[in-house]
Protein backbone atom coordinates (compact mmCIF):
# COMPACT_ATOMS: atom_id res chain seq x y z
CA UNK A 1 0.00 0.00 0.00
CA UNK A 2 1.26 3.89 -0.75
CA UNK A 3 0.67 4.34 3.04
CA UNK A 4 -2.90 5.21 4.48
CA UNK A 5 -3.43 8.17 7.45
CA UNK A 6 -4.29 6.59 10.63
CA UNK A 7 -8.22 7.39 10.87
CA UNK A 8 -9.48 10.27 13.31
CA UNK A 9 -12.71 11.88 13.71
CA UNK A 10 -13.72 15.23 12.23
CA UNK A 11 -15.30 17.60 14.03
CA UNK A 12 -18.59 16.67 13.39
CA UNK A 13 -17.79 13.39 15.22
CA UNK A 14 -18.10 11.70 11.73
CA UNK A 15 -15.14 10.03 10.08
CA UNK A 16 -12.92 12.32 8.36
CA UNK A 17 -12.56 12.07 5.10
CA UNK A 18 -9.44 10.67 3.57
CA UNK A 19 -6.80 12.76 2.36
CA UNK A 20 -6.25 11.55 -1.32
CA UNK A 21 -3.64 9.49 -2.84
CA UNK A 22 -3.85 10.20 -6.31
CA UNK A 23 -2.82 7.29 -8.52
CA UNK A 24 -4.40 7.86 -12.00
CA UNK A 25 -5.33 11.16 -12.77
CA UNK A 26 -3.64 14.07 -14.51
CA UNK A 27 -6.06 16.62 -14.32
CA UNK A 28 -10.01 17.13 -13.56
CA UNK A 29 -12.70 19.69 -13.00
CA UNK A 30 -12.25 21.27 -9.58
CA UNK A 31 -15.60 21.09 -8.83
CA UNK A 32 -17.28 24.61 -9.04
CA UNK A 33 -13.74 26.23 -9.70
CA UNK A 34 -11.52 25.35 -12.34
CA UNK A 35 -10.19 22.41 -14.54
CA UNK A 36 -6.76 21.73 -13.24
CA UNK A 37 -3.48 20.01 -15.00
CA UNK A 38 -0.86 18.23 -13.29
CA UNK A 39 -2.97 16.74 -10.23
CA UNK A 40 -0.41 13.55 -10.89
CA UNK A 41 -1.72 10.32 -11.72
CA UNK A 42 -3.23 8.87 -8.43
CA UNK A 43 -6.01 7.38 -6.70
CA UNK A 44 -8.33 8.62 -3.45
CA UNK A 45 -8.94 9.15 -1.01
CA UNK A 46 -7.68 9.86 2.67
CA UNK A 47 -7.53 8.24 4.51
CA UNK A 48 -8.07 5.46 2.32
CA UNK A 49 -5.32 4.85 -0.23
CA UNK A 50 -5.15 2.93 -3.31
CA UNK A 51 -3.41 -0.37 -2.91
CA UNK A 52 -0.76 -0.08 -5.26
CA UNK A 53 0.65 -3.45 -4.62
CA UNK A 54 -2.15 -4.89 -5.59
CA UNK A 55 -0.98 -3.78 -9.35
CA UNK A 56 0.90 -5.50 -11.42
CA UNK A 57 3.93 -3.63 -12.52
CA UNK A 58 2.79 -3.28 -16.01
CA UNK A 59 -0.17 -1.47 -15.10
CA UNK A 60 1.50 0.20 -12.33
CA UNK A 61 3.71 1.71 -14.91
CA UNK A 62 1.38 2.02 -17.61
CA UNK A 63 -0.42 4.80 -15.14
CA UNK A 64 2.76 6.38 -14.58
CA UNK A 65 3.10 6.76 -17.80
CA UNK A 66 -0.43 8.24 -18.72
CA UNK A 67 0.34 10.97 -15.77
CA UNK A 68 3.70 11.99 -17.54
CA UNK A 69 1.90 12.24 -20.71
CA UNK A 70 -0.86 14.01 -19.52
CA UNK A 71 1.05 16.59 -17.49
CA UNK A 72 3.64 16.98 -19.93
CA UNK A 73 0.42 18.26 -22.03
CA UNK A 74 -1.29 20.12 -20.20
CA UNK A 75 1.72 21.97 -19.13
CA UNK A 76 2.61 22.83 -22.59
CA UNK A 77 -1.02 24.03 -23.18
CA UNK A 78 -1.10 25.89 -20.15
CA UNK A 79 2.68 27.68 -20.86
CA UNK A 80 1.83 28.87 -24.43
CA UNK A 81 -2.08 30.13 -23.55
CA UNK A 82 -3.38 27.35 -25.45
CA UNK A 83 -7.39 27.20 -24.12
CA UNK A 84 -8.17 24.86 -27.13
CA UNK A 85 -5.35 22.68 -26.64
CA UNK A 86 -5.73 22.40 -23.00
CA UNK A 87 -9.60 21.38 -23.72
CA UNK A 88 -8.78 18.66 -26.18
CA UNK A 89 -6.58 17.03 -23.61
CA UNK A 90 -9.05 17.23 -20.53
CA UNK A 91 -12.11 16.13 -22.93
CA UNK A 92 -9.82 13.34 -24.53
CA UNK A 93 -8.74 11.49 -21.61
CA UNK A 94 -9.36 12.60 -18.52
CA UNK A 95 -13.61 13.00 -18.05
CA UNK A 96 -15.72 11.06 -20.06
CA UNK A 97 -17.52 12.10 -23.43
CA UNK A 98 -20.63 13.96 -22.55
CA UNK A 99 -23.51 12.09 -23.40
CA UNK A 100 -21.76 8.75 -22.16
CA UNK A 101 -23.66 5.96 -20.73
CA UNK A 102 -21.10 4.79 -17.77
CA UNK A 103 -21.69 1.41 -16.62
CA UNK A 104 -21.47 0.48 -13.00
CA UNK A 105 -21.31 -2.97 -10.74
CA UNK A 106 -21.09 -3.69 -7.52
CA UNK A 107 -18.93 -6.52 -6.10
CA UNK A 108 -20.81 -6.44 -2.56
CA UNK A 109 -23.61 -5.38 -1.05
CA UNK A 110 -27.91 -6.33 -1.22
CA UNK A 111 -30.32 -4.94 -3.67
CA UNK A 112 -31.55 -2.35 -1.14
CA UNK A 113 -28.20 -0.99 -0.47
CA UNK A 114 -26.88 -0.59 -4.01
CA UNK A 115 -30.09 0.98 -4.90
CA UNK A 116 -29.17 3.57 -2.32
CA UNK A 117 -25.65 4.43 -3.62
CA UNK A 118 -27.22 4.30 -6.79
CA UNK A 119 -29.84 6.73 -5.87
CA UNK A 120 -27.08 8.73 -4.41
CA UNK A 121 -24.52 8.57 -7.35
CA UNK A 122 -27.69 9.77 -9.90
CA UNK A 123 -27.73 13.08 -8.32
CA UNK A 124 -24.44 14.12 -10.19
CA UNK A 125 -26.93 13.62 -13.51
CA UNK A 126 -29.15 15.43 -13.17
CA UNK A 127 -27.06 18.64 -13.89
CA UNK A 128 -24.72 17.09 -17.08
CA UNK A 129 -24.75 15.20 -19.91
CA UNK A 130 -23.73 12.20 -18.39
CA UNK A 131 -25.40 8.94 -17.26
CA UNK A 132 -25.18 5.34 -15.36
CA UNK A 133 -26.05 2.00 -16.24
CA UNK A 134 -26.72 -0.33 -13.22
CA UNK A 135 -28.20 -2.67 -15.20
CA UNK A 136 -31.86 -3.86 -14.09
CA UNK A 137 -33.76 -1.36 -11.09
CA UNK A 138 -34.41 -5.10 -9.10
CA UNK A 139 -31.25 -6.58 -10.09
CA UNK A 140 -28.38 -4.21 -9.93
CA UNK A 141 -25.07 -5.32 -11.50
CA UNK A 142 -22.76 -7.66 -9.93
CA UNK A 143 -19.16 -7.14 -10.58
CA UNK A 144 -18.13 -11.05 -12.09
CA UNK A 145 -14.12 -9.98 -12.23
CA UNK A 146 -13.90 -10.97 -16.21
CA UNK A 147 -16.50 -8.15 -17.70
CA UNK A 148 -14.28 -4.46 -17.65
CA UNK A 149 -17.29 -2.24 -16.53
CA UNK A 150 -16.27 1.30 -15.99
CA UNK A 151 -17.05 1.88 -12.76
CA UNK A 152 -16.77 -1.16 -10.13
CA UNK A 153 -17.46 -0.61 -6.58
CA UNK A 154 -16.42 -2.49 -3.96
CA UNK A 155 -16.93 -2.16 0.38
CA UNK A 156 -13.68 -4.39 0.94
CA UNK A 157 -10.86 -1.83 0.52
CA UNK A 158 -9.51 0.24 2.69
CA UNK A 159 -11.10 3.84 3.01
CA UNK A 160 -12.94 5.70 0.65
CA UNK A 161 -11.51 6.24 -2.90
CA UNK A 162 -11.52 6.18 -6.75
CA UNK A 163 -9.77 6.52 -10.31
CA UNK A 164 -10.53 9.37 -12.06
CA UNK A 165 -12.11 9.64 -14.98
CA UNK A 166 -11.34 7.16 -18.27
CA UNK A 167 -7.75 6.50 -16.15
CA UNK A 168 -10.16 3.60 -14.23
CA UNK A 169 -10.39 1.73 -17.87
CA UNK A 170 -6.73 0.37 -17.43
CA UNK A 171 -7.80 -1.14 -14.08
CA UNK A 172 -8.17 -4.89 -14.53
CA UNK A 173 -11.69 -6.66 -14.38
CA UNK A 174 -11.04 -8.21 -10.86
CA UNK A 175 -10.51 -5.04 -8.98
CA UNK A 176 -12.06 -2.11 -8.13
CA UNK A 177 -12.21 1.47 -9.39
CA UNK A 178 -14.17 3.45 -6.75
CA UNK A 179 -14.06 1.66 -3.24
CA UNK A 180 -16.41 2.65 -0.08
CA UNK A 181 -14.89 1.04 2.91
CA UNK A 182 -17.48 -0.96 5.13
CA UNK A 183 -20.54 0.15 3.11
CA UNK A 184 -21.94 -3.14 3.70
CA UNK A 185 -21.24 -3.96 7.27
CA UNK A 186 -20.37 -0.57 9.21
CA UNK A 187 -22.07 2.13 6.72
CA UNK A 188 -21.27 6.05 8.08
CA UNK A 189 -23.93 7.47 9.40
CA UNK A 190 -25.91 10.75 8.73
CA UNK A 191 -24.91 12.81 6.14
CA UNK A 192 -21.78 11.35 5.91
CA UNK A 193 -23.40 8.40 3.98
CA UNK A 194 -24.11 10.13 1.01
CA UNK A 195 -21.50 13.20 1.22
CA UNK A 196 -18.48 9.75 0.52
CA UNK A 197 -20.45 8.85 -2.26
CA UNK A 198 -20.89 11.82 -3.79
CA UNK A 199 -17.40 13.01 -3.55
CA UNK A 200 -16.33 9.74 -4.81
CA UNK A 201 -18.51 9.45 -7.73
CA UNK A 202 -16.93 13.32 -8.39
CA UNK A 203 -13.53 11.89 -8.92
CA UNK A 204 -14.99 9.12 -10.89
CA UNK A 205 -16.53 11.40 -13.07
CA UNK A 206 -13.20 13.53 -13.17
CA UNK A 207 -13.81 15.85 -10.66
CA UNK A 208 -10.80 17.11 -8.21
CA UNK A 209 -10.20 18.82 -4.70
CA UNK A 210 -12.12 22.15 -3.99
CA UNK A 211 -8.85 22.77 -1.10
CA UNK A 212 -6.15 22.46 -3.81
CA UNK A 213 -7.82 24.63 -5.99
CA UNK A 214 -5.73 27.89 -7.02
CA UNK A 215 -8.00 30.30 -5.81
CA UNK A 216 -8.37 29.11 -2.19
CA UNK A 217 -6.14 30.51 0.52
CA UNK A 218 -6.02 26.74 2.39
CA UNK A 219 -2.15 26.46 1.46
CA UNK A 220 -1.53 29.75 3.83
CA UNK A 221 -4.41 28.96 6.24
CA UNK A 222 -2.80 25.08 6.84
CA UNK A 223 -0.43 24.90 10.21
CA UNK A 224 2.26 22.95 8.41
CA UNK A 225 3.50 21.06 11.22
CA UNK A 226 0.35 20.28 12.36
CA UNK A 227 -0.93 18.74 9.13
CA UNK A 228 2.41 16.82 9.14
CA UNK A 229 1.97 15.18 12.62
CA UNK A 230 -1.77 14.27 11.71
CA UNK A 231 -0.75 12.79 7.83
CA UNK A 232 2.34 11.43 9.48
CA UNK A 233 1.75 7.93 7.85
CA UNK A 234 2.90 9.79 4.78
CA UNK A 235 6.02 11.47 3.48
CA UNK A 236 6.56 15.34 3.55
CA UNK A 237 6.26 15.20 -0.06
CA UNK A 238 2.98 12.69 -0.22
CA UNK A 239 1.19 15.50 2.29
CA UNK A 240 2.55 18.14 0.28
CA UNK A 241 1.42 16.61 -3.08
CA UNK A 242 -1.94 16.30 -1.82
CA UNK A 243 -2.26 19.00 0.18
CA UNK A 244 -1.14 22.05 -1.65
CA UNK A 245 -2.25 24.02 -4.20
CA UNK A 246 -2.70 22.46 -7.66
CA UNK A 247 -0.56 24.43 -10.22
CA UNK A 248 -3.17 25.98 -12.24
CA UNK A 249 -4.20 26.40 -15.66
CA UNK A 250 -3.90 29.72 -17.06
CA UNK A 251 -7.04 29.75 -19.29
CA UNK A 252 -9.68 27.52 -17.74
CA UNK A 253 -10.98 29.72 -15.36
CA UNK A 254 -14.51 28.28 -14.33
CA UNK A 255 -15.39 30.31 -11.00
CA UNK A 256 -14.39 30.99 -7.54
CA UNK A 257 -13.03 29.14 -4.78
CA UNK A 258 -16.36 26.94 -3.27
CA UNK A 259 -16.10 25.97 0.39
CA UNK A 260 -19.56 24.23 -0.02
CA UNK A 261 -18.46 22.09 -2.65
CA UNK A 262 -18.85 17.79 -2.02
CA UNK A 263 -15.11 18.09 -3.20
CA UNK A 264 -14.13 20.02 -0.03
CA UNK A 265 -12.23 17.94 2.57
CA UNK A 266 -13.91 18.70 5.75
CA UNK A 267 -10.54 18.78 8.26
CA UNK A 268 -9.86 19.09 11.85
CA UNK A 269 -9.71 22.31 13.18
CA UNK A 270 -6.14 21.78 14.44
CA UNK A 271 -5.11 21.67 10.81
CA UNK A 272 -5.50 24.97 10.66
CA UNK A 273 -3.43 28.74 12.15
CA UNK A 274 -7.06 30.14 13.06
CA UNK A 275 -8.95 27.23 13.73
CA UNK A 276 -12.50 26.93 13.15
CA UNK A 277 -11.86 30.73 12.05
CA UNK A 278 -10.05 29.39 8.76
CA UNK A 279 -11.88 29.99 5.40
CA UNK A 280 -11.31 26.57 4.68
CA UNK A 281 -12.63 24.75 7.65
CA UNK A 282 -15.55 23.43 6.74
CA UNK A 283 -18.22 21.20 8.11
CA UNK A 284 -19.14 18.11 6.02
CA UNK A 285 -20.82 18.94 2.79
CA UNK A 286 -23.66 16.46 2.11
CA UNK A 287 -25.01 18.03 -0.81
CA UNK A 288 -24.21 19.16 -4.46
CA UNK A 289 -23.02 22.40 -4.58
CA UNK A 290 -24.54 25.57 -7.55
CA UNK A 291 -20.99 25.46 -8.18
CA UNK A 292 -20.60 21.78 -8.27
CA UNK A 293 -23.97 21.33 -10.83
CA UNK A 294 -22.39 24.21 -12.48
CA UNK A 295 -19.15 22.32 -12.85
CA UNK A 296 -20.66 19.23 -14.37
CA UNK A 297 -22.63 21.09 -17.12
CA UNK A 298 -19.23 22.66 -17.88
CA UNK A 299 -17.96 19.33 -18.13
CA UNK A 300 -20.46 17.80 -19.66
CA UNK A 301 -22.42 20.11 -21.65
CA UNK A 302 -26.71 19.05 -22.64
CA UNK A 303 -27.25 19.00 -26.80
CA UNK A 304 -26.85 22.36 -28.30
CA UNK A 305 -24.79 23.80 -25.46
CA UNK A 306 -21.58 21.40 -26.41
CA UNK A 307 -19.53 23.28 -29.24
CA UNK A 308 -17.07 20.74 -30.65
CA UNK A 309 -13.89 20.20 -29.17
CA UNK A 310 -11.02 21.63 -32.41
CA UNK A 311 -8.42 19.58 -33.03
CA UNK A 312 -4.96 21.73 -31.80
CA UNK A 313 -2.13 22.88 -34.12
CA UNK A 314 0.02 21.77 -31.85
CA UNK A 315 0.77 18.40 -33.05
CA UNK A 316 2.42 17.23 -30.03
CA UNK A 317 -0.66 17.52 -27.76
CA UNK A 318 -2.47 15.61 -30.48
CA UNK A 319 -0.16 12.80 -30.25
CA UNK A 320 -0.20 12.45 -26.48
CA UNK A 321 -3.39 12.29 -26.35
CA UNK A 322 -3.86 9.50 -29.02
CA UNK A 323 -0.94 7.65 -26.80
CA UNK A 324 -3.05 8.52 -23.55
CA UNK A 325 -6.12 7.07 -24.93
CA UNK A 326 -4.05 3.64 -26.56
CA UNK A 327 -3.06 3.23 -22.62
CA UNK A 328 -6.23 3.65 -21.36
CA UNK A 329 -7.71 0.92 -23.26
CA UNK A 330 -7.82 -2.56 -21.18
CA UNK A 331 -4.88 -5.04 -21.90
Amino acid sequence: MIGHTPKEPSQTGMPMPQVPVRLAVAAGLVAGLAVLGGASAQAHDPLGLMMMEGLDDETRQTLEEIQALRDAALAEATANNDQAGFEFVIRNTATWEPGAIVQVCFFEGDQTLRRQIADVMNEWTNFGDIGFDFGPADNIRTCDGRTPTDIRISFSGVGHWSYIGKDALRIAPAKQTLNLENYDDQPPVGGAFNYYILHETGHALGLEHEHQSKFSTCEEEFDWPAVYRGLSSWSKEKVDHNMKRLAPSASLTISEYDRASVMHYSLPPRFFKQGQQATCFVRLNTVLSKLDKEAMAIAYPRGSQESPIAVPANQALVDAVEKIRNLQEAP
